[in-house]
């Protein structure tokens, strides 16, 4: 790998690393019990949006080495995946979502396997995981796999590391919501363990994610610098 991706690297590592350190029992819960709660979250979130500000820096300067080219594949891949991480994105805060950092007592009030957690457990995370999955395959070069590959990992194994945290302290209501949903998106409907409703999902969010979908495939360009639809 040459020298100058070295600082993705690092400041990716900082940022995926920083996530699962800090969220684990041995280091979270003696630092919440010295300092609370509340400011542990605050120095957690201040650390990791300067990880993350690092990481993008370091993206940005990163030399562009590509690895594999997907050719025609790539549009109708990242066109599809991105529509569903807009989706889930939108409903993991528009609804009521105990996978949250904080909202851990939200289970006892979210009926297990209705509305988006017939589809996933972990709506925003499953977003993330979508998006950089699918910018990781597209975009197919060393600087993207580090940076994206990094979102990936984070997002992905991060519900796994939700669940296990959960789960150690787990109560009925968090067995109940566990079992009745999925981290993969749409497994416990394909196994005919779960039915989707889509009213309880909701049809207002269909639409203004279609909103936000196409305004961002608009958008997209000015913001990012990338035409998605080339000439």
């Amino acid at each position: 790998m040459a020298a100058g991706m070295l600082p993705l690297l690092f400041a990716t590592l900082a940022f995926v690393g920083g996530h699962f350190l800090l969220s684990s029992a041995a280091i979270r819960g003696p630092l919440t019990r010295a300092i609370g709660e509340a400011p542990f979250r605050a120095i957690y979130s201040v650390l990791m949006i300067a990880a993350l500000g690092w990481m993008i820096s370091a993206y940005n300067a990163a030399p562009y080495q590509r690895v594999w080219d997907v050719g025609l594949f790539g549009p109708p891949v990242i066109l599809i995946l991105m529509y569903f991480a807009v989706f889930f994105f939108l409903c993991s805060f528009t609804t009521r979502n105990p996978t949250l950092v904080g909202m851990d007592a939200l289970h006892h009030e979210v009926a297990p396997g209705k509305g988006i957690y017939s589809i996933v457990r972990h709506p925003m995370l499953a977003a993330f995981a979508l998006w950089s999955g699918a910018h990781l395959f597209v975009r197919g070069d060393i600087a993207a796999i580090v940076f994206f590959g990094g979102f990936w990992v984070l997002s992905t194994f991060g519900m796994v590391h939700i669940d296990n945290r959960r789960r150690a302290n787990a109560d009925d209501a968090w067995r109940a919501f566990e079992a009745g949903t999925c981290r993969t998106p749409f497994k416990a409907i394909l196994q005919g363990r779960r039915t989707l409703v889509m009213s309880d999902v909701g049809w207002w969010r269909v639409v203004v994610a279609t909103v936000l979908y196409l305004a961002f495939l608009y958008l997209h360009e000015n913001v990012f610098g990338m035409n998605l639809f080339p000439v």
